[in-house]
């Protein structure tokens, strides 16, 4: 049946009939818009709200309140960073030394030192005078030379002041043919004295300042070579210094590896300043190095107390180390001591091994028996002699023998301490074999972290810096060339050849581009060292450098057995001791392996410490400057030769080259002057 539709009807009621179609429509678009796109208005009411809230809370709106807060934030972080720039400082301060003769002529490290000094009239009465400062001095002269002159202020108190090279003096009412020179200054006149305390680091230095530096210079050297208790001809001394043997009176032989500094008459024509700072800061830093070898040694000479009572902030009482009733152990790195007294002149002592390889004795050690000051009326030394011990947990690692006392002079009350008296064979540190400071040519102190960086003067040049230099990573040593002065005084060749590149030297040859970085508080720069060493201490040697007073950041450590004896050519009277050394000097770093030296592996070479023919008992072996010394019986498998230790035993088993780079930091003098002195 089919559905007839009243289409009259529909258009008459049209209206109605859309009315109810458009209705299920609209319906259906508000629940959609109920639904998502109300959510969706909601989801932005949500973000605008938070933004909102986000700015409402916000402190840090730009403006004045803002900038005060970060104002104050930089002022903490600035005096963070001063504050560190003067405990640097201050530590490394004792380091910066000058000769003696300096510093008792000029003071240079608490010295006041004028810029400029106005000669007024003296006011009528002392309350009117100007005030004083840590800058401006005013009083009346006192005495007056060439090199200072007194002046006393208003409260009687006495000033010495010095001139600086650039000193400005003025006279106030001077005559139309009156200079301004310190020569115009005299007793009696009222001055007002410019002034600052201290000379800084490139401080420029007058002539006679000049000339007494170079007087004096080499009056440091020894107190600097002593400091490691180097081996000398007798072989007395912890420390050698390849290819020569110490000489109170001597210094080191010229172009030495093992020690930097100016070997020849200083020339002070014109001014050398730049070169007389730079000189010294290469004595302070290897001042600094050597006391660190020399700290690595005696971490192991003393022995500690074992099994001694331990009370917080106290020390061991005395009646511990009185008890004679029982055995009392002092132990260190190599050897465990067990002492026994037998009666009031005779001790037993029990002696093992504690490192895991085979060690020789006949080694001293150092006992103090009282609790005096005095060494020589406490201590006595006891040779503790017999066969090689095995290795520590073996059946023979160690022994027992008894010992006469033979010091009658000393009162023993008990046993307060042990220290082992440490020889070239018993040294971490054994040898030192090259020190290199800021050269990045053949005498390299660049690790390979370091050498792209090149390396920069103190202060460039502006009339020679033709914008090049700086920018060669390799420091000019491409342009260096051979033979000329420098190269007969072994700075010429350039990279890689027979000497050390020219670079930038000072006329007396000190090296002036040395820098990795300067900046206003501190400067930086590269250093090697090439040391022979017990492979049982490498990290004692390393954690040494590591609380260098100079910031030392090891950079590279490069490890190589070294082959050769280390026994020095003694001779047998110091009489005929060498006085220097003949040959080539010790190889020098080689910067990117290959060769003789440090990284090649192979050791040193020229006029090193040579070994006598392998297996020849009594063979002559040549020594520094005509030495001579029985045969050692030196290779694997050689004969020993009478008394002496073959190179096939432990002597030769534990030794090695051990080239260790670095960056150390020098800090400027704390706090910062205010007036200029350069």
């Amino acid at each position: 049946m089919k559905f007839k539709v009243d289409k009259d009807m529909l258009i008459k009621h049209r209206f109605w009939v859309l009315l109810a179609a458009s209705l299920p429509l609209v319906m259906a678009a508000l629940l959609i818009l109920i639904t998502s796109v109300g959510a969706h208005i909601e989801d932005l009411k949500k973000k605008v709200s938070g933004k909102l809230t986000e700015v409402q809370q916000a402190k840090e709106v730009v403006g004045p309140s803002v900038i005060e807060v970060r104002k104050k934030v930089a002022d903490d972080r600035k005096a963070s960073e001063t504050l560190v720039h003067a405990g640097a400082f201050k530590a490394q301060e004792v380091l910066a030394t000058w000769p003696d003769e300096v510093e008792k002529k000029f003071d240079f490290q608490r010295g006041r030192f004028a810029t400029d000094i106005k000669i007024m009239p003296a006011p009528k009465d002392k309350d009117s005078w100007p005030a004083n400062d840590d800058s401006l001095f005013h009083g009346t002269v006192s005495e007056v030379d060439q090199d200072f002159v007194v002046v006393t202020d208003k409260d009687g108190k006495e000033a010495k002041f010095q001139p600086t090279l650039k000193i400005k003096v003025s006279k106030a009412d001077k005559t139309a043919d009156e200079k301004d020179l310190w020569e115009t200054i005299a007793n009696g006149q009222f001055l007002a004295i410019t002034y600052y305390r201290s000379k800084y680091f490139y401080d420029p230095l007058t002539q006679n300042e000049q000339t007494i530096f170079a007087r004096s210079y080499t009056t440091q050297i020894h107190d600097i070579l002593r400091i490691v208790d180097p081996v000398d001809a007798k072989g007395n001394g912890t420390v050698q210094f390849n290819g020569w043997l110490y000489n109170a009176n001597q210094p080191p032989p010229p172009r030495s590896k093992f020690f930097t500094f100016v070997d020849q008459d200083w020339n002070v024509d014109g001014f050398i300043y730049d070169e007389a700072w730079t000189a010294q800061e290469d004595l302070w830093i290897q001042r600094e190095m050597f006391q660190l070898i020399r700290a690595a040694n005696d971490s192991i000479a003393k022995f500690e107390p074992k099994g001694a009572p331990v009370a917080k902030d106290k020390p061991t009482p005395n009646s511990w180390f009185e008890d004679k009733t029982k055995p009392i152990t002092f132990t260190n790195t190599n050897y465990e001591l067990i002492f026994e007294w037998i009666d009031a002149g005779k001790v037993a002592i029990t002696v093992k091994n504690n490192l895991l390889r085979r060690q020789k004795l006949d080694v001293y050690v150092r006992v103090k028996f009282n609790t005096q000051n005095n060494p020589q009326l406490s201590s006595e030394p006891i040779l503790i002699g017999g066969e090689p011990l095995d290795p520590r947990g073996t059946g023979k690692d160690s022994q027992r023998k008894e010992y006469p006392l033979t010091a009658n002079t000393i009162k023993r009350t008990g046993i307060y301490g042990v220290e082992q008296v440490l020889t070239w064979e018993t040294a971490p540190v054994k040898r030192i074999d090259h020190v290199a400071i800021g050269s990045a040519a053949d005498d390299i102190a660049h690790g390979h972290k370091t050498f792209p960086q090149g390396s920069q003067p103190y202060r460039k040049d502006k009339k020679k810096d033709d914008g090049k230099a700086a920018d060669d990573p390799m420091g000019g040593m491409a342009a260096a060339a051979p033979g000329g002065e420098l190269g007969e005084r072994g700075f010429g060749a350039g990279f890689g050849g027979g000497g050390q590149a020219a670079g930038n030297r000072g006329i007396n040859g000190v090296l002036m581009d040395r820098y990795l970085e300067v900046s206003e508080q501190s400067r930086r720069l590269p250093v090697g060292l090439s040391l022979i060493v017990d492979q049982d201490h490498i990290n004692r040697v390393l954690d040494s450098f590591n609380n260098s007073k100079l910031r030392f950041l090891t950079s590279q450590v490069l490890l190589n057995r070294y082959p050769n004896s280390v026994r020095p050519p003694l001779v047998a009277n110091a009489a005929e001791a060498p006085k220097e050394a003949e040959g080539p000097p010790p190889a020098a770093f080689s910067p990117m392996g290959g060769g003789d030296g440090p990284r090649g592996g192979s050791g040193p070479k020229g006029g090193g410490l040579g070994v006598a023919p392998m297996g020849i008992p009594g063979a002559v072996q040549p020594g520094i400057g005509g030495a001579v010394q029985p045969g050692m019986g030196a290779g694997i498998g050689g004969g020993f030769a009478p008394g002496m230790l073959s190179a096939g035993t432990e002597e030769l088993e534990n030794n090695v080259e051990m080239v260790i780079y670095g960056v150390v930091t020098l800090y400027e003098r704390y706090p910062k002057r205010k007036v200029d002195g350069k």
